[in-house]
């Protein structure tokens, strides 16, 4: 002879959130004056395709991070995120919500362990493509000043071997 049982399985979710970021600062040097400098960063940011928010700054995605430059130009920071959804079983609806709460508590500390390695991954790329807009910046705040100094009478670009830039600009004064 056999028996039936009903057991009533509950279940429960929870979410885990695990985000951090990093900052730069920029600090340009004083070729012209500041609010100058600032535009030519803009323009340049601009055309390596970042838009301007509300807040008065301007923000990219690099390698799924969003990369923000402040309103002031002083700092960059570059943040990302990741959120997994915990689901849980169990006899009880309290056993249910417990278990899904300690597993997303472990889900939030790998998480965590996640978004800090995909940060120190994609910190190189974000620094090379920082350095080459203010490159680009500086060779055309470097022009600009050379005008306000007399005639231009030729501008020379070199990179060396080591792909690093030798601006000349000769100036009849």
């Amino acid at each position: 002879m056999s028996r039936g049982y009903r057991i009533r399985m509950y279940q429960a979710t929870a979410t885990a959130h695990s985000e951090d970021e990093f900052g730069m600062d920029l600090c340009l040097l004083d070729i012209l004056p500041p609010q100058d400098m600032l535009a030519l960063v803009r323009s340049e940011l601009a055309k390596a395709g970042w838009k301007k928010t509300q807040d008065g700054g301007m923000q990219t995605t690099i390698a799924g991070a969003t990369v923000k430059l402040t309103a002031d130009g002083s700092r960059i920071t570059v943040s990302t995120k990741e959120t997994k959804q915990i689901t849980s079983r169990g006899t009880s609806q309290a056993g249910a919500k417990s278990q899904a709460e300690a597993s997303a508590k472990s889900a939030k500390d790998e998480l965590a362990r996640k978004v800090t390695k995909k940060l120190m991954e994609i910190e190189p790329e974000i620094r090379e493509q920082v350095q080459q807009v203010l490159q680009k910046v500086y060779v055309e705040a470097l022009q600009q000043k050379a005008r306000t100094l007399g005639d231009v009478e030729s501008i020379d670009e070199r990179r060396d071997e080591n792909g690093e830039l030798e601006l000349t600009i000769k100036v009849r004064v």
